[in-house]
């Protein structure tokens, strides 16, 4: 039994789920925690540092053609898909723990 168990033991459960749900929901979130951490690693490797996003920290004018087409630019799909994955682990870390309740 764990602390968090022993705190809730005269509780209603938060979450009204019956035990043989919890037993099939528990290993597919923690896959998919998992599954989600991967690909934020792989997502986050493939993003390329580039000298030019230094200019903001020393004052330069990053006015040129690839300044300008960063929104549709390979880097700004990445950093959708970083966003995206990152805010997935959120939900699903929320949940998982709201199924322990």
């Amino acid at each position: 039994m764990n602390f968090l168990s022993m705190i809730m033991a005269d509780k209603p459960a938060l979450i009204p789920i019956s035990q043989e749900v919890r037993n099939v929901l528990e290993p597919v979130m923690l896959f998919l925690l998992v599954a989600l951490s991967i690909a934020m690693t792989v997502a986050i490797l493939k993003q390329s540092g580039d000298p030019q996003d230094l200019t903001a920290i020393t004052g330069g004018n990053s006015d040129n053609y690839y300044g300008k087409s960063k929104g549709r630019s390979r880097e700004a799909i990445f950093k959708k898909v970083t966003v995206g994955i990152a805010i997935s682990i959120g939900v699903v870390a929320i949940a998982y723990f709201l199924f322990q309740l």
